[in-house]
């Protein structure tokens, strides 16, 4: 194609084939709103064997990604293969060339995403709005909707699969394992659903939304990440008796500007009326506050071949409008501000806290007591059923307190001999 933007892939598995089959069947749509068009040219993968699901010349698939990178024609590079290496080395070598780079990759992006812009020449992009909402087009609107805008706090519900898990623990009163299997069995969730339900997956994507907002580098190594295996049935049927909703957030926010960041990851009890408590199944939602906008919601389809093949694709024409190359102040760039993190222990939330415990006098005395002691105030107290011969539940929303003395208050009730099991604690978002 004359005067075409010649683009090489790198990984044709499920998005990689979505991308190519997009291009396609909107061939028309995309060439009508650009001033010229996009030409796959090449693409690269260690499987040049079987048929993907896309329509595809198979004279242009090959297994030698070198003679992808160093094609002087191909402009901008797609990097689908994700993981850490090679992926790090091919978007290295492709910016160091000159060529911009679109890539889904959130966990390489989270690790080295500063150091790879902040080593690229002017003028070549690294562009990744499909690896933290899917569909959800957040990067575009933090740089560009939000850019007048002072950002207060970034909540998001960014993985599917946990949000999934959570509503059928919620709405069937399953188990975790159980709600896990039936995500498996729907093809929600991966054989090996690690990085989903431990909250390594929004930790990725917390820390570069964290990144864009607050103009710090932040990385996943700097987010505290609690996942959502430890809940029980009996964690929901509280949580809905309190009117609360529990969910997986990625939550980064500041009191003001340059004040110091609070970047975590954790099972939350958000109230039930709230927008983000609302979001169920396996779709995905970012709540941002603004000064001046106030809160702004974005909700849609969080993964998956097409959803991610559309974010990867609007990158595309991002750069085919500027002519493959995006320059400082026009597409988001990786910020080098210097990081400054609110430390874990002056983190000061509300608390959801699960004790069993002996149902015998004194008991609830004693929970009192050392909460009291560390300067921690209850809001309200659940029990429910007595049982002398065994231990029961107790629930304990509190009013706000500060986290290092919530974790020094656990550790004393754990040697209490009144406490018969490990305290659970979740953390609370009023607003």
């Amino acid at each position: 194609m004359a005067n075409a933007m010649k683009v090489g892939l790198i990984g044709f598995g499920n998005v990689g084939a979505g991308v190519v089959d997009l291009l396609q069947r909107h061939a028309g749509l995309i060439a009508s709103r650009l001033p010229r068009p996009i030409e796959i040219k090449r693409i690269a993968d260690v499987d040049t064997q079987t048929r993907r699901q896309c329509e595809y010349d198979p004279a242009i698939l090959t297994n030698d990604t070198e003679s992808l990178l160093n094609d002087p024609e191909i402009e901008v590079v797609v990097e689908l293969i994700g993981g850490y290496e090679p992926a790090r080395t091919f978007v290295a070598r492709a910016l160091q060339a000159g060529k911009s780079v679109v890539t889904a990759n959130k966990a390489m992006l989270a690790k080295h995403g500063a150091d790879l812009m902040a080593a690229a020449p002017k003028g070549a992009a690294l562009l990744y709005e499909g690896a933290v909402g899917g569909g959800i087009p957040i990067i575009r609107a933090i740089h560009q909707g939000l850019a007048a805008n002072e950002i207060h706090s970034v909540r998001g519900i960014i993985n599917g699969t946990s949000n999934f898990i959570l509503t059928s623990m919620e709405t069937r009163g399953v188990s975790f394992d159980q709600a896990l299997a039936e995500a498996q069995k729907r093809g929600y969730a991966e054989p090996d659903p690690t990085f989903d339900v431990d909250g390594t997956d929004v930790g990725h994507k917390i820390a570069l939304l964290a990144s864009q907002c607050f103009g710090q580098d932040i990385r996943f190594d700097d987010i505290r990440i609690e996942g959502i295996q430890s809940l029980t049935p009996t964690d929901f049927a509280y949580a809905r008796e309190l009117n609360y909703k529990i969910k997986l957030l990625g939550i980064a926010k500041r009191e003001s500007a340059g004040a110091p960041v609070e970047a975590r990851v954790s099972p939350t009890l958000l109230p039930a009326s709230s927008l983000l408590g609302s979001i169920s199944g396996v779709y995905n939602a970012v709540e941002i506050i603004g000064e001046p906008i106030g809160p702004t919601l974005y909700y849609g389809q969080g993964a998956g071949r097409k959803a991610t093949a559309s974010a990867v694709v609007s990158d595309l024409m991002a750069l085919a409008a500027a002519n493959g190359r995006i320059e400082d102040g026009i597409g988001p760039r990786f910020p080098v501000g210097k990081k400054n993190l609110k430390p874990l222990e002056d983190i000061e939330t509300e608390y959801y806290l699960r004790f069993w415990v002996t149902d015998k006098p004194g008991t609830m005395a004693a929970l009192s007591r050392v909460l009291g002691d560390q300067k921690i105030s209850i809001k309200s107290m659940i029990q429910h059923g007595k049982d002398r011969a065994k231990a029961v539940p107790v629930i304990i929303i509190t009013h706000t307190a500060r986290e290092g003395d919530v974790q020094r208050a656990l550790d004393i009730i754990r040697t209490l001999e009144v406490n018969k099991a490990q305290p659970f604690v979740l953390r609370v978002e009023e607003n």
